[in-house]
């Protein structure tokens, strides 16, 4: 790479030793230019990503949410079995 960022490829064939070197020169209104296209587009997706993140966080709550109503319904249970064991204690 040089000082004006132009970066240079050297090729060099083994079996004869014959040696090819490309140039890609740094064009700094064409990067500019693509990172501002990508700033746009990324500006543009930014809404709907919002939403989708949105969605993501919902589904986890829902989920979070069954699962503690399914611990709630194994205490319920646990708890009938318990009472259900001392009210057998108490018979004896």
């Amino acid at each position: 790479m040089d000082i004006n960022y132009n970066l240079f490829i050297i090729i060099k064939e083994i079996g004869t030793n014959n040696e090819n070197t490309i140039k890609i020169k740094y064009d700094n209104n064409r990067y500019e230019e693509e990172i501002e296209k990508l700033i746009e587009e990324g500006e543009e997706y930014e809404e709907n990503d919002q939403k989708e993140i949105e969605q993501i966080k919902n589904k986890f709550k829902i989920e979070n949410y069954n699962k503690l109503l399914e611990e709630i319904e194994k205490l319920k249970i646990d708890n009938k079995d318990l009472k259900k064991e001392n009210h057998n204690i108490k018979k004896e």
